[in-house]
């Protein structure tokens, strides 16, 4: 059997070009490995239910995320918001401890200032351990916890210095007139802060103006007039102290309610407030002791309690009126 003759040139390149598969180069042999459709339509199609399944898991994720954030805030405005018991219950217990104190501390000073003839030279020495109060417990509070909040000279001179200066002149005026009018009259007679509350509320826009309010406003007045009329305890000399230490009052909770209230403001708390004020309550004290009590300091005079010489007894005796000051204004935190 004889078999047709070849070159081996011939049949190398023969069997080349009749080889199913040429040598691929780095990008074929890529596109080798991996398995592509067949047709374009096909390659279409698969690109585009790959990128909507792509899109829809995002989609999916998305909402999950606000749904997770919506239940976030929702929850924590509900932690943080008290409910209607809450505030009630804080109300009341802000009104059990204030009006005790209150009370207690007023009759506690006519009884001291009834003996010590120096109201002006006592209320500077409560401005003054007040202060030191303050500044102790925050000092305590932040080396126990955090640092507590600051108020920059501008601030306190453009906010806090008006508040101080009219609480000043309000507690001073308003221990000099126990000195002169009993308790019930000056309780009555202090009762028209109230009056110069509303009408500073209104000048400063804190308040708007209703029917309601006026009539309101009228009542109250016309019962003060007529307690105060023809009243067989009335001394002309000290309501004028109390009416002057209302209208200070007006001034000093409607400017501190708008320094409380601001968005920006950091003193919220009232022992931040009273660490910033008490300083600025010392401006207008100092000249009145001077003016009006300057005759009267010695320092046997200033010692002596019922003709009794003991210092150390006038000293706890500020302090302890200095002490129910401080836990009053500390039971006023909202």
């Amino acid at each position: 059997m004889r078999f047709p003759a070849f070159s081996s040139t011939a049949s190398t390149h023969q069997l080349l070009e009749s080889s199913p598969i040429d040598d691929p180069g780095p990008s074929e042999s890529i596109a080798l490995q991996t398995r592509v459709p067949s047709s374009s339509s096909e390659a279409s199609a698969s690109l585009t239910q790959s990128a909507q399944k792509l899109v829809a898991d995002i989609s999916s994720d998305e909402d999950s995320e606000e749904e997770e954030l919506q239940f976030r805030a929702t929850s924590g405005d509900k932690n943080s918001t008290p409910t209607y018991r809450e505030m009630v219950l804080r109300i009341a217990l802000i009104a059990m401890l204030y009006y005790p104190l209150s009370i207690g501390l007023t009759f506690y000073q006519k009884w001291f200032i009834k003996n010590y003839k120096l109201p002006l030279l006592v209320v500077s020495g409560h401005y003054i351990l007040k202060y030191i109060f303050a500044i102790t417990i925050r000092f305590i509070y932040e080396c126990l916890r955090t640092p507590r909040m600051r108020v920059s000279f501008r601030d306190q001179l453009r906010y806090l210095a008006p508040i101080g200066i009219c609480a000043s002149m309000d507690i001073g005026l308003s221990n000099w007139a126990l000195e002169f009018v009993t308790v019930s009259l000056y309780t009555m007679a202090k009762s028209a802060s109230i009056l110069f509350i509303v009408a500073f509320s209104l000048l400063l826009r804190l308040e708007r103006w209703r029917n309601s309010l006026g009539i309101e406003t009228a009542l109250i007045a016309a019962g003060l007039f007529l307690f105060t009329w023809k009243s067989s305890q009335l001394d002309l000399t000290g309501l004028m102290l109390v009416e002057l230490a209302a209208a200070c009052t007006g001034v000093r909770w409607t400017v501190s309610q708008m320094v409380m209230q601001r968005d920006d403001s950091s003193v919220r708390h009232p022992l931040d407030m009273v660490a910033h004020v008490q300083p600025w309550m010392m401006i207008p004290i100092v000249p009145m002791i001077w003016v009006f009590e300057g005759a009267e300091i010695s320092w046997q005079s200033v010692s002596s309690f019922q003709g009794h010489y003991d210092p150390w007894l006038v000293v706890g005796l500020i302090a302890g009126g200095g002490f129910l000051a401080f836990c009053m204004e500390m039971s006023a935190q909202n």
